[in-house]
């Protein structure tokens, strides 16, 4: 199962000087890049950026030689001037993988794959950068095994790196609400786990010849069973299991006053089990969005979303929320 996913980022520019900072833009950095004059017209400005690094018909790869990958941009790539968006399919994966290929219909003899052949899939990506922002958004989706991101990020916080106006971007995850309120609301608690170290003990022994004496770490895990603590009742139950008693000769204590108190919740929307601390009320999720989940994309018999539904998707549903949460009023 491939498990098609995708997540968001934010795409900021790192202006390198202080004066440039407060009101830097994209459209500052891309009339400075390509020597446009100062009133140049939007489509002028962003025509520009396209034909430059989103060359649709560019054969080559961007390769990473420590990582083994590359990608290069397929035929399927298109701009959209109103909204500032460059999406489309890539294509890219590892290379010198030294495996091999065989034909499980005739079995013949397997053939080893050459070094320069690229195990490769197709990614979509979404690329906006409105001209009079200094912070962008990008979406980018990848497979539950197979990622792209490690490559394409790093190409992304090149391209908008230009000497004596600034750093590379830098590229950080941002987490939509929806779905992270949806992650909070499908939750439930796998995992509750109460921490204490050096707790001293100084007891008798049974026939009260020896004092003993020692200390100890304490880490006690309590497992709820069948889902039995959704998130929305975990305030309740942290009162009535924080005031449980643990118990050593001549020694007790709640396990409200152990040092470390963490817990886990585990979602179909969450990649792996998110860790809170018991005492914070805030607890921050960080969810994957799996395509499966999403009624409006359709997912092929391959594993592949159907890219006219996820760009459809990206397009009109996803990137509106996303541009209300990153540029507000703004």
């Amino acid at each position: 199962m491939k498990n098609p996913k995708i997540e968001v980022y934010r795409v900021i520019l790192s202006p390198s000087s202080e004066r440039r900072k407060e009101f830097y833009s994209f459209r500052e950095f891309f009339i400075k890049k390509y020597g446009l004059k100062e009133n140049a017209k939007d489509d002028k400005i962003f025509n520009k950026f396209f034909t430059d690094m989103f060359k649709s018909d560019n054969p080559d790869y961007n390769e990473d030689g420590k990582r083994r990958k590359a990608f290069r941009l397929s035929n399927d790539v298109k701009k959209g001037v109103n909204n500032f968006v460059i999406h489309g399919v890539l294509e890219g994966g590892p290379y010198d993988v030294g495996k091999s290929t065989g034909d499980r219909r005739t079995k013949r003899e397997s053939k080893k794959l050459g070094k320069n052949i690229i195990i490769q899939d197709d990614f979509y990506f979404l690329l906006q950068t409105k001209l009079d922002k200094k912070v962008g958004i990008l979406i980018l989706q990848s497979y539950g095994t197979d990622k792209i991101d490690d490559i394409f990020r790093p190409f992304i916080k090149k391209l908008f790196k230009l000497t004596g106006q600034t750093y590379e971007a830098v590229v950080a995850p941002h987490f939509p609400t929806s779905f992270a309120d949806l992650a909070r609301n499908t939750a439930i608690v796998s995992e509750l786990n109460y921490q204490t170290n050096n707790l001293v003990v100084n007891q008798l022994s049974e026939d009260g010849r020896d004092k003993l004496s020692g200390k100890f770490n304490v880490k006690i895990i309590i497992t709820p069973v069948n889902e039995s603590i959704p998130v929305q009742s975990l305030p309740k139950w942290k009162k009535i299991i924080n005031k449980a008693l643990f118990k050593f000769p001549e020694n007790e204590m709640e396990l409200e006053s152990f040092n470390t108190k963490a817990g886990y919740l585990k979602s179909d929307t969450l990649k792996n089990p998110a860790r809170f601390e018991i005492n914070n009320d805030n607890i921050s999720i960080q969810p994957s969005i799996y395509l499966e989940k999403i009624d409006s994309v359709v997912i092929n018999e391959n594993g592949n979303p159907d890219w006219e539904t996820l760009k459809v998707y990206c397009i009109n549903e996803l990137l509106p929320e996303l541009e209300e949460e990153i540029y507000g009023e703004d």
